[in-house]
């Protein structure tokens, strides 16, 4: 199976692969197909999927992310973040990218709890589904004002400013904390609130915790590493990614760059194994590109 972001718009592969979704066609093709039982034996190092990098420093590459590093990943998460069968996730993050993928999705699968999915993000639903969800895992802007986009588009200048007009403004704006209807009251059975994929400001985590008593547990990952590091389930801290996942260790350059050994690696880029080796150092740890600090106490600062 392939999953890709919109399949009228994919000119390369929709013709070429038998069996391609996007977030609408799966859902339909979900609700008629058959269950498979029968589960085919797999190696640990055997690949599970080739998922492709978001592209903010270059061009976009296909990690070979395998069983191993995937369940390695999940087995860590299940017990950082305290999963049980009790739970109830609401899964509103998209199938093409890591976190909806398998770091979200793979922490109820191993944990044998239940997932409520959405094809996409909305304040309606959320405000619907969350009296009955114990987990919920996302990105700022699912839980921000839409007053941070629009402050992005004006630091990019006037003309970017320009072209958001009404209807992707008031899209925007629809976030968690905008709803009144977001409170205390709502998430009496929530647990846990996580944020990743991409920063999340002191100011946001602070406006949350005061609006609903809950503390954002703020994570860092990446495409071909999925979660490196985690903010402790008992110590939330704002500002922080936390402390490193599972087996993982992480380090940082002379250069400021965070370098990181870890059994939830990919195997390598598909079909590029030049760019494989120049994002390995010659002690095999992987280099992420990322800028940052670690503390006395270990915990990681982005």
């Amino acid at each position: 199976m392939m999953i890709t972001c919109d399949v009228s718009k994919d000119k390369v592969f929709r013709e070429r692969v038998a069996n391609i979704v996007d977030e609408k066609s799966l859902s339909a093709k979900a609700k008629s197909a058959e269950a498979i039982l029968d589960i085919e034996h797999v190696e640990s190092n055997d690949v599970a999927c080739v998922l492709y990098t978001s592209g903010t420093t270059g061009l976009p590459k296909g990690a070979m992310l395998t069983h191993g590093c995937l369940s390695t990943n999940a087995e860590a998460l299940v017990d950082e973040w305290r999963f049980t069968e009790h739970d109830k996730l609401l899964h509103m993050l998209p199938f093409y990218h890591v976190h909806g993928m398998f770091i979200s999705l793979n922490c109820s699968l191993f944990s044998h709890s239940t997932v409520i999915w959405r094809e996409r993000f909305s304040v309606e639903d959320s405000i619907k589904l969350l009296p009955s969800t114990t987990v919920l895992m996302g990105v700022p802007t699912f839980y921000s004002y839409g007053l941070v986009f629009f402050r992005h588009c004006v630091s990019c200048g006037c003309e970017v400013a320009a072209k958001v007009n009404a209807c992707s403004l008031h899209s925007t704006c629809s976030r968690l904390l905008s709803s009144p209807k977001f409170n205390a009251e709502l998430l009496q059975q929530l647990r846990l609130f996580t944020c990743g994929s991409a920063p999340l400001s002191t100011q946001l985590w602070k406006e949350f915790k005061s609006r609903t008593g809950h503390e954002i547990l703020e994570r860092y990952g990446m495409t071909e590493a999925q979660v490196i590091s985690s903010n402790l389930y008992d110590d939330r801290r704002p500002g922080t990614v936390g402390k490193p996942v599972g087996d993982t260790k992480i380090r940082i350059s002379d250069r400021g760059i965070v370098e990181i050994q870890s059994s939830s690696l990919f195997s390598g880029y598909w079909k590029n194994p030049k760019k494989t080796a120049e994002d390995f150092t010659e002690d095999k740890y992987f280099t992420t590109g990322d800028l940052g600090t670690i503390d006395d106490d270990g915990t990681d600062f982005y």
